[in-house]
This record gives C-alpha cells, structure tokens and sequence, in this order.
C-alpha cells in the first residue's frame, strides 16, 4: 500500500461526516458509484462497489458524449474522462441490475457509447473489480482497445491498455507474453506510477 492510500484510508476512518471522492481514489472500503461521484460506505464489505442509478446523472453524460469537435486540448482530455467514468458506472449497472428492461438499457448504452478507447478503460475498470476476472470479457475489450490506443491523450492511458493486456496474459499462465505487454507499458511511460513494475511481479 503506497502513502499516499494510508493517507486517504486514515482519512476516511477518522472523519465523522460523509466522505465522497472522485473515481480515481483508492482506498480500503466500500463504496457506492454514482459516476461523477462515489460515496464510503463505512459499513459495507471491503472491496464493495454498489452502482447507483440517477437518470438525470445519465441524461448529462450523455450530452457530453454527444459533443463533438472539441479544439481545447483541455477541454478534450476533461470530456475523454467523462467518458470512461460514463461507461465504468454503465459497465457496473449492466453487470449488477436484476431487471432485464435495465439491463438491456445499460447495454445498449455501452454499445452506442463506450466503443472508444475511454469508453474501454471504463469498461476495464470496472471488470477489474471481479474476482475472478472474466478472461473472456477481458480478451474481447483488449481487442476493441488495441487499434484505438492512439486516442490516448497522455502516456498513461496509453500505457494503462498494455497493463491490463499484461495482467490477462499472468492470469492465464503466459508469463513471457506479460512481460512482452508490460515492458512496453514501462517504454511508453517510464514513471514510478506506472503499475507496470507490480503487475510484473505477479508473473514470478
């Protein structure tokens, strides 16, 4: 566990009032997505994620997935994120909803919306929290990712898609291919954030 998340886990254990975080906090408890926003949930399981629906939280990414020709650069990078946390909070309703109208809903959302490469980081951030992983699911989001990395707007989103090929290639009993995959992670972005370097020590 790095500083940084003993930080944010003393943190929350010792505040006394509702704590929300966006979704690229880690930390040790339970939490419910919202998309924008995620909730602790002190009183839940460790590891937990509850997907919360709001239509009007939908409704808003959607009108940002609908923008087109955006020339900022910043403004670019800011609705490429809204993109992946839209499809990370479809991904997680489609998989946890037990009414077949919404599910239906939520995949058709991840069709028409989450084919771009932030659109499958969502997805794969999701799916990592599944354990175990399903390998199938993973293959098929790499495939769709590969072609695209290039809209990758920093190095580590591009980097991020061969970790995640990198860990599916351990899970499956190829270590050399993993490390072929994380290596070029690290040439991509040569960064001590980078979790290449701790995914490499799973295929040892």
């Amino acid at each position: 566990m790095g500083e940084k998340q003993v930080i944010i886990n003393n943190f929350i254990r010792r505040s006394d009032k509702d704590v929300y975080y966006d979704n690229l906090t880690e930390h040790d408890y339970a939490a419910s997505e919202f998309g924008m926003l995620s909730k602790i949930d002190k009183s839940g399981i460790k590891g937990e994620y509850k997907f919360i629906f709001h239509e009007d939280i939908i409704e808003y990414y959607l009108q940002i997935s609908g923008q087109q020709g955006i020339s900022d650069p910043w403004t670019r990078i800011l609705y490429q994120y809204q993109e992946r946390d839209f499809c990370y909070l479809l991904s997680g309703l489609s998989a946890y909803t037990l009414i077949p109208e919404k599910k239906r809903l939520f995949l058709t959302l991840i069709e028409d919306s989450c084919n771009g490469y932030y659109g499958v980081l969502g997805q794969i951030k999701r799916l990592l929290l599944e354990d175990p992983l399903n390998l199938d699911q993973a293959r098929n989001l790499i495939e769709i990712a590969m072609p695209q990395k290039y809209q990758a707007l920093t190095k580590a989103d591009r980097a991020a898609i061969y970790n995640f090929q990198g860990l599916v290639f351990i899970l499956t009993g190829d270590a050399e291919s993993a490390r072929e995959s994380l290596a070029t992670s690290m040439e991509i972005w040569q960064h001590p954030d980078n979790d290449a370097r701790t995914i490499m020590q799973l295929s040892r």
